[in-house]
């Protein structure tokens, strides 16, 4: 594409001139592999803080006593009663 292709009028949807060299030139431009190592790295350690930080909300609403717990229905798949009567996969209606 030449310099000012890009500006004419109609605007063309394929290039005069192919320049496949632009491709090269942009990525060697900017350090792009150091840009993509920050990204995944700040991806993995966002990832781990968030499930720590999870991992600990659930345990203490878990370990949470509060007023009305005993009259609340059980989870799905509890009857209540004891952790033997819990249904398993094989008993599940669906």
């Amino acid at each position: 594409m030449g310099e000012f292709e890009a500006y004419s009028f109609p605007p063309r949807l394929w290039p005069e001139h192919p320049r496949w060299q632009n491709y090269t030139e942009a990525l060697t431009a900017l350090p792009f592999g150091r840009f993509f190592l920050n990204t995944i790295l700040m991806g993995v350690r966002m990832v781990c803080g968030q499930l720590l930080i999870c991992s600990a909300a659930a345990y203490a609403f878990a370990r949470l006593r509060f007023p009305g717990a005993a009259s609340a229905p059980p989870p799905r798949g509890e009857t209540g009663t004891s952790s033997r009567s819990r249904v398993t996969w094989g008993d599940h209606p669906f």
